[in-house]
């Protein structure tokens, strides 16, 4: 088989996602009551990290400053998804693939028309839904995709870069 490398840049990804992820008729500007539900999130957040994470010195992190760097982000933020990144970031800070913040449901779904996973070291297509804007991008199945965002995929990051594209921050 003969595998195409494509390269999606931020570009194609807002292409292929962005009229699916941002609610019609809804405002970009983050309301006072989902900046408070963020910080509550965060609060709640470190709260059980303080009191159930199984490494009481956080891997040598501060992780009360970070918690604090978060927090003063999100009071400054325009928009939910990035209140919400916030408080994921948070919890990346530790660097473990156990422990990682799964933010509340959205009211839209997103449709990426694609399915995308490592084979060996590579990254690869693996499915194009028919009908969808990937295929009509020319996206098939077998492609290698060398980048996602500036990002080169890999084994350690690739279930990052789907979290934040997909479910942190749908695109």
């Amino acid at each position: 088989m003969r595998h195409r490398p494509i390269r999606l840049h931020w570009l194609i990804i807002l292409a292929l996602f962005g009229n699916l992820a941002i609610p019609r008729g809804r405002s970009q500007q983050v309301s006072g009551v989902d900046r408070g539900r963020a910080l509550d999130m965060l609060s709640n957040v470190s709260k059980d990290v303080q009191k159930h994470y199984y490494d009481s010195k956080f891997h040598g992190i501060d992780f009360d400053a970070k918690v604090k760097e978060e927090k003063q982000k999100i009071n400054n933020e325009t928009s939910f998804n990035m209140c919400l990144a916030h408080v994921a970031a948070a919890l990346d800070e530790l660097n473990d693939s156990h422990t990682f913040f799964l933010p509340p449901p959205r009211p839209y779904r997103l449709l990426s028309g694609f399915q995308a996973a490592m084979v060996g070291n590579q990254c690869y297509i693996l499915r194009v839904r028919p009908g969808s804007d990937a295929e009509a991008k020319g996206i098939k199945a077998g492609d290698q995709v060398l980048g996602i965002n500036g990002y080169q995929p890999t084994r350690e990051n690739l279930w990052k870069l789907e979290f934040l594209l997909k479910i942190l921050r749908p695109q």
